[in-house]
C-alpha cells in the first residue's frame, strides 16, 4: 500500500515538472524564434571566431610559436576577424506596410485600425532584439503598450490581447492549484521517508503516534 502510494505521489510530481519544463521550453523557443536575426549574427561570429581560432592552435606551433603565447593570439585573431568578416545587421525601427497590413488583418478581423486607440506592439521588444515578424507583433492598445514599455513577454503575451482566450490567462492559477492539491496530499497520506526529509522531523516521529503511514 505503501509503495502504490510513494509511486502516485512520484507520478504526480513528474507530471507537473513536466509541465512547468513544456511551458518553460515552450516560451524559449518563442522568444528565440522573435530574434532569429539576432541569433543568426552571433552564430556566425562565432563560426567565423572558432574557425580562425582552430587554425591558429594548429599552424603557429609548427612554426616554433610555444602553445601558451598561441593561446592568446588565436583568441584575438578569432575576435577581430570576425568582427571585421561579419557586420552587425542594421536593424530599423520602421516596420513593414506588407507586414503591418498582415497583423492588423490577423488581429482586427476587418475592423479598422484607429491610431488614437492602437498601436503596433513588438512582443520581444525591439530594444531587446525582436523583429518585424508577423510572429512578433501584434496589434494593442496604445495605453496596455505604453505601460509594457520594454519588459520581456510572458508565454500567454505571444497571443493578440485580443484575441487571448481565458483560459490561457488561468495558467498560473492552474499550476498553484496543482502544487497545492499536491501539498494537501502529502499532508495527508506522508511517509516516513518523506518526514524524514523534514526539518521538523523528530517531533513527529516522537509526538505525532496519530499520523498513519501509508
Amino acid at each position: 500500500m505503501q509503495q502504490l502510494q510513494e509511486r502516485q505521489l512520484f507520478s504526480v510530481i513528474t507530471a507537473i515538472a513536466l509541465a512547468l519544463f513544456w511551458f518553460r521550453v515552450s516560451y524559449t523557443g518563442k522568444v528565440l524564434r522573435a530574434r532569429k536575426h539576432c541569433i543568426k549574427f552571433k552564430l556566425r561570429r562565432a563560426a567565423v571566431a572558432l574557425s580562425v581560432y582552430i587554425i591558429c592552435v594548429l599552424v603557429l606551433p609548427v612554426y616554433g610559436v610555444r602553445m601558451m603565447q598561441a593561446l592568446p593570439c588565436a583568441i584575438g585573431a578569432g575576435a577581430a576577424m570576425a568582427m571585421l568578416v561579419v557586420q552587425r545587421p542594421k536593424h530599423k525601427r520602421h516596420i513593414p506596410r506588407s507586414v503591418r497590413a498582415a497583423v492588423i488583418k490577423r488581429d482586427l478581423g476587418g475592423r479598422a485600425f484607429n491610431r488614437n486607440l492602437h498601436s503596433i506592439d513588438h512582443i520581444v521588444p525591439f530594444s531587446r532584439g525582436g523583429d518585424h515578424s508577423v510572429h512578433n507583433l501584434r496589434v494593442m492598445e496604445r495605453k496596455g503598450n505604453l505601460r509594457k514599455g520594454g519588459r520581456m513577454p510572458t508565454l500567454d503575451e505571444f497571443k493578440s490581447p485580443l484575441k487571448t482566450p481565458l483560459v490561457g490567462n488561468l495558467r498560473p492559477v492552474v499550476v498553484l492549484s496543482l502544487l497545492l492539491l499536491l501539498a494537501l496530499y502529502l499532508l495527508r497520506h506522508p511517509s516516513k521517508a518523506m518526514l524524514k526529509a523534514m526539518p521538523f522531523h523528530y517531533y513527529l516521529l516522537n509526538n505525532g503516534s496519530h499520523i498513519r503511514y501509508g
